[in-house]
């Protein structure tokens, strides 16, 4: 999938695009196998998360793909791989709803983020409004 051409959005959005579909972002699953002791960044405690559960599974992620406008039919996980899961979300929402899509995925990677390396956590609103 040439991910360039693809997901037209922003450089920002279109490289989260591209690291979730290679699945290079460092979660706490993959930062544990480094050596890096890190929580989850979900419940305070080390399971291993992968980039679906940050994305979709986690109940702080499903509260936001909840509040936001985007159908829940579309984004609801079915067992899929993350390149799987974002070509369906693509084909279904269009090019209009897809930088949303991605813009919350971006917001909620920072929030995982924050609450991981800074103990500050966001509500599922606030990621909503970083998205808008």
């Amino acid at each position: 999938m040439d991910l360039h051409l693809e997901f037209k959005s922003t450089t920002k959005l279109v490289l989260l695009a591209w690291r979730c579909v290679l699945e290079a972002l460092p979660t706490s699953s993959q930062l544990w196998r480094r050596g890096v002791l890190v929580g989850d960044g979900c419940g305070g405690y080390f399971e291993e998360k992968d980039l679906l559960h940050v994305l979709v599974l986690c109940d702080f992620a499903r509260l936001v793909w909840a509040l936001s406008r985007l159908p829940w039919r579309v984004i609801n996980y079915n067992g899929c791989s993350v390149e799987e899961w974002f070509r369906r979300v693509y084909k279904d929402l269009g090019r209009t709803d897809w930088g949303f899509f991605l813009s919350i995925c971006w917001a909620m990677v920072g929030a995982r983020n924050k609450r991981l390396f800074e103990g500050r956590s966001m509500e599922e609103f606030a990621v909503i409004r970083m998205a808008l």
